[in-house]
């Protein structure tokens, strides 16, 4: 049986239902958080595969490292951890887009400094990428860690599976959710809902969650003139908000380049929504094929150009987007798909398994 060690600094939501499914698997599996944290506390119900590494001793802990076959390493504040990994395993490096934040030359020489690290540490270890995001590859191939051995992957939240999402939507509906910060770029939402009033069709928008950007997000409203078609929501039960989506054609995403994945264009998309996602964001890259399943955009002007496109098609195009922005998470991008295909992985050994798309393709 294979031994598995995944080395994060806790346990998200977003990973849970991977883990949960990957254990179901032939294989020794190791949640190694090295936070105390109270979300991964308390998670840790009902999951025995989930240990903490500042529990260990220095010895113990290295120990445990050493009867690893593959250790995946994502965000790790225990340093004990990169002095004690030994070079005769199989490593992914699981990240999602070191240059984030690129506009900053602070922050910039930081991410420097930290690729300098990962490449001292894993030059001559047998190395590969878990792409959590668009970007990474690119930026590793630059520095040359896991060189040309990156790996397509992401985060997979609990997402809908029923196919009766694809009827009955409002046509009319737009939908925004998630933390209203500047990197969001909601306001998106609202010039769409502008460019739509010049058509004959009636639309509304509504915006779920909350942050530090709702102030300026009312009064864009407010000065639009859009106050009765636009519908401020607070923060929901994840559940609730799957049912907003299935009753919701249009989801806007339009975060910027500081947005490492975006999961909720994992469930817009379950649920038969009509995606607008920008490119800039990480996960947009791999969901989102334009004009088939949703619609991609790099700049305002060019989110106007899709929302034209859109309003211009008939019923019968926008329904064929609909069923592939489904087909594209429930027979691909989701936890079962990903878990089984990192086991697959993990058992043959192979150095050069791609898929041909989705979860574990060439990144």
């Amino acid at each position: 049986m294979k031994k598995v060690i995944f080395i994060s600094n806790f346990l998200s939501f977003h990973q849970s239902d991977l883990w949960d499914d990957f254990c179901k698997n032939d294989v020794d599996f190791t949640f190694l958080a090295t936070e105390e944290n109270v979300v991964t506390e308390k998670r840790i119900d009902k999951r025995p595969y989930v240990k903490f590494s500042y529990l260990f001793s220095d010895d113990s802990l290295a120990n445990f490292l050493r009867f690893a076959d593959v250790i995946i390493i994502g965000d790790c504040c225990d340093r004990r951890i990169f002095r004690m990994l030994p070079d005769d395993k199989v490593y992914f490096l699981a990240s999602e887009h070191i240059f984030r934040n690129y506009l900053n030359p602070r922050n910039v020489l930081a991410s420097i400094r930290r690729m300098g690290k990962i490449k001292r540490c894993f030059r001559y270890k047998n190395t590969y990428c878990l792409a959590y995001s668009s970007f990474i590859g690119k930026e590793f191939n630059f520095f040359g860690i896991a060189r040309n051995k990156v790996y397509k992957f992401g985060y997979f939240p609990e997402t809908n599976q029923q196919e009766d999402c694809l009827i009955g939507k409002d046509p009319y509906s737009i939908l925004v959710a998630g933390r209203l910060l500047r990197l969001k770029r909601n306001f998106f939402a609202i010039k769409a809902l502008q460019f739509l009033q010049k058509t004959d069709r009636r639309f509304h928008l509504t915006v779920v969650g909350d942050g530090k950007d709702k102030k300026h997000l009312v009064n864009l409203v407010r000065r639009c003139g859009l106050d009765d078609q636009v519908a401020f929501l607070p923060p929901i039960p994840h559940e609730q908000l799957i049912e907003l989506m299935k009753r919701t054609q249009i989801f806007i995403f339009a975060s910027n380049h500081q947005e490492g994945w975006g999961a909720v264009v994992n469930e817009a998309m379950s649920c038969g929504c009509v995606v607008f996602a920008s490119r800039k964001a990480g996960s947009t890259n791999y969901l989102v094929e334009d004009s088939i399943n949703g619609y991609a955009f790099s700049s305002l002007a060019d989110f106007k150009k899709k929302i034209s496109i859109y309003s211009n098609s008939d019923v019968e195009k926008i329904g064929k987007i609909q069923q592939a922005a489904f087909a594209t998470i429930n027979n691909y991008w989701n936890y079962r798909c990903a878990s089984d295909r990192l086991y697959d992985f993990v058992v043959s050994g192979s150095q050069s398994l791609y898929f041909p798309s989705g979860p574990l393709s060439k990144g």
